[in-house]
C-alpha cells in the first residue's frame, strides 16, 4: 500500500509542481497587471501597474510588470526607467536584464543592446543555456538584417530546441531575403504546422508558393447593367509564367461585348504583362492594344513601381497611358498601403491629364480583411470629376461616386475564386445615371 501511494505522489509530483508555480505567480506582484498583459491588453496592463505602484512604489516586481506594459506599447524612455531602476536594486535579475536588452534592441539602439547582453553573459556564463538568451542573442543578428548570419544562429538555436514555431519563421525570413526560397518555404511550412493555421508563417507560405509558381492562368467575366442599351459583358483571359527569380511575365487576351441598341457588337485586346516583386520593392506594367476597336482603348500602357518605406507601407506610382480613336490622355495615380496582420487599407489618388488640356480628379480607398489564408473580404469606395477608372471606359462621365465590395476564397494555393460587385452613380450628358458591374474570376496556379 505505502509503495503504491508513493507511486502515485510521484506521477502526480510534475503537475503538483506545475500547479505551485501558478499560485505563486499569482501571488506575485500585481497579479492584475500580469493577466492582462499575458492577454495582450496592454494599456489595462499599465494602469493596474501604476495602481500597484501607488500601494507600494518601492516594489521591484511591480516595477518590472509596469516596464513590460510600457515596452509592449513603444513607449521606450519609461520603460528603460523602470527596468534600468530594478537593476540598480538586483543587478543579477536575469529576468530584468534580458527585459533590458530587448527593449535596447526594439527601441533602435542595436549596439546597446549587443553591449548589454555581453555584459549579462559575462557576469552568468551560464546564461548562454537558457533559452530566451538563446534566442535573443540570435534576434538581435536578425534585427541588424544580417539575414546570412541569423540564418546560420536560428540553426544552431533550432539543434537545441528543434519545436520552436517563432525561430523557424525568422530563420525562413533570413533564407527568403538571402534568396533561398526553397529553404524558406521549407521553414514557414514547419512553423505552421507546429503553430497552426492562424499564424503569419502559414501565409508566407501560401504566398512563397504562388510566387514561385511556373504557370498562373485566370479567367475573368464582367457584366455591366446600365441604361439606355449600353449593357457590356468582358471576358478576359490571361496567363503568367516566372521565367527568372521574381521576373514573372504574361499574355491576356480581352472580348467586349455590348449590346448598343442596334444589335451587339464587340471588340478585341491584346496585353503583354510583366512583374518584379520582392519583399520591398516591386514594379508591374503592361502594354494592350485593341484590334480594330469600336469603343475600346487602341493603346493602354501602364507602369507602377512600388516601394515599401517600412514593412507595413507600401508606397506606389502608376503612370497610365491611354488612346482612343478619337482622342487620349495621360493618368498619374499615387497610392499607400498599410498591412496590419490581417487587414489592408490602400487608398489611391487618379489625375487625369487629357489630350485637350482638361483635368479630371478621382480617388479611390478600399479594405481588405483575410480573417484565413483561404478568405479574404473586401470594401470600398470613391468618387470623382470623370469616370473611375476600375475598367477603362469611353463614356463621356462629367463625375461619379461608387461603392464596391469583394469576396475571394482560395480552397488551396492553386485555386482561388473570386466574387466582386461595384456600384456606380454617375453624371453622364447632364443625366444622373446608376450602373452596376458584377465581377466573377477564377485563377488556377499550376
Amino acid at each position: 500500500m505505502r509503495a503504491r501511494l508513493l507511486l502515485s505522489l510521484l506521477v502526480a509530483a510534475p503537475t503538483l509542481l506545475s500547479a505551485a508555480v501558478e499560485a505563486l505567480a499569482a501571488r506575485g506582484p500585481c497579479p492584475q497587471a500580469a493577466t492582462a498583459r499575458q492577454s495582450g491588453r496592454f494599456v489595462a496592463a499599465e494602469a493596474a501597474a501604476r495602481a500597484c505602484l501607488e500601494r507600494d512604489p518601492r516594489d521591484v516586481g511591480v516595477w518590472f510588470e509596469l516596464s513590460r506594459a510600457l515596452g509592449y506599447q513603444r513607449q521606450w524612455e519609461e520603460a528603460l526607467h523602470w527596468a534600468e531602476s530594478g537593476l540598480e536594486r538586483y543587478p543579477k535579475d536575469m529576468d530584468l536584464a534580458l527585459w533590458r536588452v530587448r527593449l535596447l534592441a526594439w527601441s533602435g539602439e542595436l549596439s546597446r543592446a549587443r553591449d548589454a547582453l555581453a555584459q549579462v553573459f559575462a557576469l552568468a556564463p551560464a546564461a548562454r543555456g537558457d533559452r530566451e538568451a538563446a534566442m535573443l542573442e540570435v534576434d538581435l543578428v536578425w534585427w541588424g538584417r544580417d539575414w546570412r548570419a541569423a540564418a546560420a544562429g536560428f540553426t544552431r538555436y533550432l539543434e537545441r530546441w528543434p519545436e520552436d514555431p517563432e525561430a523557424y519563421r525568422k530563420r525562413g525570413i533570413s533564407w527568403l531575403e538571402s534568396g533561398r526560397e526553397a529553404r524558406a518555404l521549407a521553414d514557414f511550412d514547419r512553423s505552421c504546422r507546429l503553430a497552426g493555421q492562424a499564424q503569419p508563417s502559414c501565409r508566407y507560405a501560401e504566398d512563397l508558393r504562388r510566387r514561385s509558381a511556373s504557370v498562373e492562368v485566370s479567367l475573368e467575366s464582367r457584366y455591366a447593367a446600365a441604361p439606355a442599351g449600353q449593357d457590356e459583358v468582358i471576358t478576359r483571359l490571361s496567363a503568367m509564367a516566372r521565367v527568372w527569380r521574381a521576373l514573372r511575365v504574361g499574355v491576356a487576351g480581352e472580348v467586349r461585348l455590348r449590346d448598343g441598341g442596334g444589335g451587339p457588337a464587340h471588340d478585341t485586346l491584346g496585353y503583354l504583362l510583366a512583374t518584379w516583386r520582392s519583399s520591398r520593392w516591386s514594379v508591374e506594367g503592361g502594354v494592350g492594344l485593341g484590334f480594330e476597336p469600336r469603343w475600346s482603348p487602341e493603346l493602354t500602357a501602364w507602369l507602377e513601381p512600388a516601394v515599401a518605406l517600412w514593412q507595413p507601407l507600401w508606397v506606389h506610382l502608376r503612370y497610365w497611358r491611354l488612346d482612343f480613336g478619337d482622342g487620349g490622355g495621360h493618368v498619374v495615380s499615387p497610392a499607400v498601403n498599410l498591412y496590419a496582420g490581417a487587414w489592408n487599407l490602400e487608398g489611391r489618388y487618379y489625375l487625369g491629364l487629357e489630350e485637350d488640356g482638361a483635368t479630371t480628379h478621382a480617388a479611390l480607398g478600399r479594405l481588405r480583411w483575410s480573417p484565413s489564408p483561404a478568405w479574404a473580404v473586401e470594401v470600398g469606395g470613391g468618387g470623382g470629376s470623370a469616370a473611375d477608372y476600375l475598367v477603362v471606359r469611353d463614356a463621356d462621365v462629367q463625375g461619379h461616386q461608387l461603392a464596391l465590395a469583394g469576396l475571394r476564397w482560395s480552397p488551396s494555393w492553386r485555386h482561388r475564386v473570386e466574387l466582386g460587385y461595384v456600384f456606380r452613380h454617375e453624371g453622364v450628358d447632364g443625366e444622373a445615371r446608376t450602373r452596376h458591374e458584377l465581377r466573377l474570376g477564377y485563377r488556377l496556379t499550376l
